[in-house]
């Protein structure tokens, strides 16, 4: 159950990884922006549904990946493979006790 959990961590570390490798939009730094620059990304947020794109990089940047990986995902997952297994290995004893009754 730890390795799955592992395995889920370091996929979600990898593409936090990619994802801050990127440059941050060009109005989320405030230093670039002018009178205009300012208006019309108070208009945008204020008149659209999108997600804010600074809001989102800065989520991206200082949220720890750990918080990403639900338990219950992981869980799920760890019991739903167990049970495969189980029934897998039956059948594997089904088939071989099925093999030795053959004649060859």
């Amino acid at each position: 159950m730890f390795y799955l959990f592992l395995s889920f961590l370091q996929k979600e570390v990898a593409k936090r990884m990619s994802q801050m490798n990127q440059e941050p939009p060009e109005h989320c730094l405030s230093g670039k922006m002018n009178l205009w620059d300012t208006f019309t990304e108070a208009m945008r947020s204020r008149f659209t549904f999108d997600q804010d794109p600074c809001k989102l990089y800065n989520e991206q940047v200082l949220v720890d990946p750990i918080y990403e990986v639900p338990p219950t995902k992981v869980s799920m997952l760890f019991t739903l493979q167990y049970r495969v297994n189980k029934k897998l290995q039956q059948c594997k004893e089904y088939f071989f006790k099925f093999k030795s009754v053959l004649p060859v």
